[in-house]
């Protein structure tokens, strides 16, 4: 006599594989809603900092150029403040050159002007390790520069027109160092090599 036997799966076994089916769907479909949300912040990021440039261009302000490292270990080795003496970096970007001087006199105050909100975004994140550094977002036509000892500015044509006759009206003796665009102004007191331009600096 045969006997046959009907094995059937376990209740508890069938639902466990249903609630893992279940958990992997709802893992992949948080995870492609994720990616979704982050392309478009992402994408109206990229446009909005296109916006931004496009809007700086029209203004006569500076697109971002990053200062070449030749001339900013130049400035960085040239620029000795004494105490009490201060520095601020025009148009400072990601504000590389004021956070090595701020580095090398942790006791005197920076100041680094940035319009542009990337590389304002970046230089105020990265000034955080540097008490001594104010990384502040304005157009330096707009803010008063009394009582700093040296500046330093890496602009255009217009940029650097538009900040010697800021500069102008200063009422303590200062310095510029400029590079690659010349102060018509003041008086020019030395010219030094940094590669293929040159840094013009210049008493106020």
């Amino acid at each position: 006599m045969c006997i046959r036997e009907t094995i059937r799966p376990a209740p508890c076994v069938l639902i466990e594989a249903g609630s893992r089916q279940g958990g992997d769907r709802f893992v992949g479909a948080y995870i492609t809603a994720m990616t979704i949300f982050l392309i478009i912040i992402l994408s109206a990021f990229i446009i909005w900092n296109i916006t931004q440039l496009w809007q700086i261009n029209i203004k006569g302000r500076t697109p971002w150029f990053p200062t070449p490292s030749k001339a900013s270990d130049i400035i960085c080795d040239r620029i000795k403040l004494l105490p009490g003496e201060t520095f601020a970096e025009i148009g400072a970007g990601s504000g590389r050159i004021s956070m090595e001087i701020a580095r090398r006199h942790p006791d005197n105050q920076i100041y680094a002007y940035e319009i542009a909100y990337v590389p304002f975004t970046i230089g105020w994140l990265n000034a955080l390790k540097y008490p001594n550094v104010h990384f502040i977002r304005a157009d330096f036509r707009d803010v008063d520069l009394n009582g700093i000892n040296y500046f330093y500015s890496f602009l255009n044509k217009a940029g650097t027109a538009a900040l010697v006759q800021t500069l102008d009206q200063l009422q303590k003796p200062a310095k510029l160092y400029s590079l690659a665009f010349r102060d018509t102004k003041h008086q020019l007191l030395e010219t030094i090599p940094a590669g293929r331009q040159f840094i013009y600096l210049y008493q106020l």
